[in-house]
C-alpha cells in the first residue's frame, strides 16, 4: 500500500490560505474576576465584551483597551454560566447554576426582570430570539423554557420537555429554528 504525498499539488495551500485564520497570540488579558471565568460574549458591534464567573459577577470590558466600563454583581447566588446580548446592546440576560436568568439594563444595571422556578437545575444557555421579543433558557434538567419579555407573566409561555435524554448545554436561536447541543447526544433543531 502506497503513503499519500505530503506535498500535494498546490491547491489544498492555495484553500487554507484563503481561509481566515484563528488567532494563536493573547492580544490583551482581562483581569477582574475572583475565581474561573465561565463565559465570554461580544456586543453586536465588537466593541464591547461581557464575561461572567464562578464569582457571580458579569462585568462589561472594553476589550481593546483593556478596562472594566461597569460590574453586574449581586444578581446570581451560584456562578453564571451564559449571558446573551441584546442586538441594540440596551440589555443582557444572563443565568447559571442558582437556575435563575436575569434580564439586565446594560446603562443602569437595575434587574428588568427575573426568570426563575420553571426549572429544576441550573441553567447552562440562554439566547434571544430575532427581534429580543422571546427569552429561551436551557438547562440541566433536559428542558427548555420560552419567556415571552413583552408581558410581565412570570411563567414560561413554552416549556419544550421530555423531548431530551440528557442535559441541554448549548441553545442558538436562528430566525424561527432553535438549534440545541445536549451533553451525550448529538444536537438538535427545532
Amino acid at each position: 500500500m502506497s503513503q499519500p504525498s505530503r506535498q500535494g499539488n498546490g491547491n489544498n495551500r492555495k484553500q487554507a490560505r484563503g481561509r481566515a485564520r484563528i488567532p494563536y497570540k493573547c492580544g490583551m488579558t482581562l483581569k477582574g474576576h475572583k475565581g474561573a471565568v465561565t463565559v465570554a460574549k461580544f456586543n453586536s458591534d465588537g466593541k464591547y465584551c461581557l464575561t461572567g464567573g464562578k464569582d457571580r459577577n458579569v462585568i462589561l470590558w472594553n476589550p481593546t483597551e483593556g478596562t472594566q466600563i461597569k460590574n453586574y454583581d449581586g444578581y446570581h447566588g451560584y456562578e453564571i454560566l451564559d449571558i446573551c446580548v441584546r442586538k441594540d446592546n440596551a440589555e443582557f440576560a444572563s443565568c447559571g447554576g442558582d437556575r435563575t436568568a436575569f434580564l439586565v439594563d446594560v446603562t443602569t444595571g437595575a434587574v428588568k426582570r427575573r426568570f426563575k422556578n420553571a426549572h429544576e437545575r441550573r441553567i447552562n444557555a440562554c439566547a434571544y430570539n430575532k427581534d429580543a421579543t422571546v427569552l429561551f433558557t436551557a438547562s440541566d434538567d433536559e428542558s427548555i423554557c420560552a419567556w415571552d419579555l413583552k408581558s410581565r407573566n412570570f411563567k414560561p409561555i413554552q416549556k419544550i420537555e421530555n423531548e431530551f435524554k440528557d442535559s441541554v448545554s448549548a441553545l442558538v436561536v436562528l430566525d424561527e429554528v432553535c438549534i440545541i447541543q445536549r451533553i451525550v447526544l448529538p444536537h438538535r433543531n427545532y
